[in-house]
């Protein structure tokens, strides 16, 4: 017997061991590799101990939640108020409805607001099945405008209520005063958002809070009757119980159903993630220009910027292959995604609530964003004729972070100037083809 052949049959008979060991713990069944399915055994041995974690907390019914995994029915988002005069509406009406019901939920509301809860905020957004904005008279709420356009406009299920004294602009905020450029600012803001609202079936629009309330009780309801889980023999009916078990369970199966390192095709697929299903749309604009509509200028100096580059009127092209959004009806949107650049311009010396709504909306439905966005300075608002209080620059600065994350979130540009982000935005333009569409 050579030796190369003794070589190989040591290692066929001690390969044959090892398989029939390996044969043993799995019940008979050979395994063609065994030293990638022993790693899988382990690596299943190790998530289950986290889901008897899991399994612990989903039978702990004192839990309204699962804490190694937070999920919620229901985000409380909106009008927290001031210090001095925080809202209410949580503490003595949705929290006691919600509670009746088994209906998890949380509650963003804190004495003092901090840069660093935006983050704690979006982990529990994401983690909510539904988002509940309620707006009331107390308070501006730009914030809660800025991120209802913007959850809208990404899918979520969202449920607006705005208090029908709002409509009109009637604002009774207690330790501070607003003034006639903010109001009509606002009102435009809220006009928007009704109209884009009316566009998703995924989402409602409310005045009273208790019928917006009820709504959700509704969906949470159809939502969990269709997850109730058996366990030999034992069904679980609390609302509670159900959507804990049902975070649990889908747990445990992803851990048994995890694709092997060698489909690549099945577990790229999985990887994948999920976009919003948006037909993408001929371009009919060369740039789509959003700011405020004090900020005029910005219209003629993108016009003189294209032409610089060849795409004026002396390539037949003329001020039309710029769209300014104007307005708060739903064609202003629609119209923006006609465009193959969007460049949002939110400048220090505007309130810019509108114009920051239509940007939000927009950040996760179109893949070609340019945008400045500058703190709010109290002296130089509508060219010094309209001074805004402390507190009224706070609120529309906070709403300006909360933007400046969405952006971030979507990998969008953000410049510091208007001038930086138009060369931005029109070297974007130059390097597009643009196809023209006539007028219907």
């Amino acid at each position: 017997m050579s030796r190369a052949f003794g070589v190989n049959l040591r290692f066929k008979k001690t390969n044959q061991i090892e398989n029939s060991k390996l044969g043993t713990a799995t019940g008979g069944r050979l395994e063609k590799h065994p030293t990638e399915s022993m790693r899988v055994q382990a690596t299943a041995n190790v998530e289950s101990s986290q889901c008897k974690k899991l399994a612990a907390a989903a039978m702990d019914t004192n839990k309204s939640v699962c804490t190694l995994n937070p999920s919620y029915n229901v985000f409380l988002g909106g009008s927290c108020g001031g210090r001095t005069s925080p809202t209410t509406w949580r503490k003595e009406v949705a929290i006691p409805l919600l509670t009746e019901n088994h209906i998890t939920f949380f509650n963003p509301q804190v004495d003092t607001w901090t840069h660093d809860l935006i983050y704690k905020e979006n982990k529990a957004k994401e983690n909510s099945d539904w988002l509940l904005f309620m707006l009331e008279t107390i308070t501006r709420g730009i914030v809660s405008l800025v991120e209802v356009a913007y959850l809208v406009g990404a899918g979520k299920s969202v449920v607006f209520v705005l208090q029908q004294e709002r409509v009109t602009g009637d604002l009774c905020i207690k330790e501070d005063q607003v003034s006639p450029l903010e109001r009509d600012d606002i009102i435009d803001s809220q006009n928007l958002l009704g109209s884009i609202i009316a566009k998703h079936n995924r989402c409602q629009y409310f005045s009273v809070l208790e019928n917006g309330l009820h709504h959700l009780v509704d969906e949470v309801s159809k939502s969990s009757s269709s997850l109730v889980q058996s366990s030999n023999g034992n069904s679980y009916t609390s609302k509670g119980e159900k959507k804990i078990l049902n975070d649990f369970l889908q747990k445990i199966s992803s851990v048994f159903t995890r694709p092997h390192k060698h489909n690549t095709e099945q577990t790229q697929r999985k990887r994948r993630p999920a976009k919003l299903n948006i037909n993408s749309p001929i371009h009919r604009y060369s740039l789509g220009l959003i700011t405020s509509d004090t900020h005029c200028g910005m219209h003629q100096n993108a016009s003189d910027r294209l032409s610089s580059l060849g795409l004026g009127p002396a390539n037949n092209r003329d001020t039309s292959s710029i769209y300014t959004a104007h307005g708060s009806d739903g064609s202003v949107t629609d119209s923006l995604m006609q465009c193959s650049v969007i460049l949002v311009v939110i400048p220090s010396n505007s309130t810019a609530c509108s114009a920051m709504c239509k940007a939000a909306y927009l950040l996760s439905r179109h893949k070609n964003i340019v945008m400045c966005i500058q703190d709010l300075k109290a002296d130089s608002v509508d060219n010094g004729n309209t001074l805004l209080t402390q507190a009224a620059v706070a609120d529309f600065n906070r709403a300006r972070a909360y933007l400046r994350d969405m952006a971030a979130e979507n990998n969008v540009t953000v410049c510091d100037t208007a001038s930086q982000a138009l060369d931005v935005a029109s070297q974007r333009v130059q390097k597009c083809s643009f196809r023209t569409i006539p007028e219907v």
